[in-house]
């Protein structure tokens, strides 16, 4: 009897500890970023194919970035200059040194991706909004159609997307 009070007593203080330490979990994970203020934030919004990737030093050598050459297919917002975009991302790996960071975007080789980006003060794009600013797309092997997991059809998303470019440009204009 007192071996099964023991057990019943264990459980229940660790089943308050973790109720406790559950929020600070939570608040842990990053912030998810609303679509209408990612697209606010960014200068470009296309859909297309990574190509070239191509790791490097930054200018000052105290960090690797990378940089992602996409094929644009459709843009949504924004002129990619090109059929070609370029974006920069943090990280890489450069002569067997590597530096990764978490939380941005990450690009595979030939990867179908719907690319949020803005420009930075020295005229280069950059992903926004980290690792959301980046949508994998793939193509349903029971319909053929390109989709983004867990949302849907591709075209559902880009017209949500351009509806919502659309509503923005109104407001702007509508504040000058």
């Amino acid at each position: 009897m007192r071996h099964g009070s023991r057990v019943v007593l264990c459980l229940s203080v660790s089943i308050i500890i973790l109720t406790m330490a559950a929020p600070t979990v939570a608040m842990s994970q990053s912030q998810a970023v609303k679509t209408e203020d990612l697209i606010k934030r960014s200068d470009v919004i296309v859909v297309g194919k990574v190509g070239q990737k191509v790791s490097e030093w930054n200018e000052d050598k105290s960090r690797i970035q990378t940089r992602v050459s996409i094929t644009v297919d459709q843009t949504i917002k924004g002129a990619a200059a090109g059929s070609t975009l370029t974006v920069i991302v943090p990280g890489g790996e450069v002569g067997g040194v590597g530096e990764w960071y978490s939380h941005t975007a990450r690009f595979t080789d030939e990867e179908d991706v719907v690319v949020f980006a803005r420009k930075d003060n020295k005229g280069q794009y950059r992903v926004s909004g980290g690792e959301h600013g980046k949508v994998s797309v793939e193509k349903d092997k029971s319909t053929g159609r390109l989709t983004i997991p867990n949302l849907g059809p591709l075209d559902q998303f880009t017209n949500r997307l351009q509806s919502i470019v659309k509503d923005q440009e109104t407001e702007t204009l509508q504040k000058k």
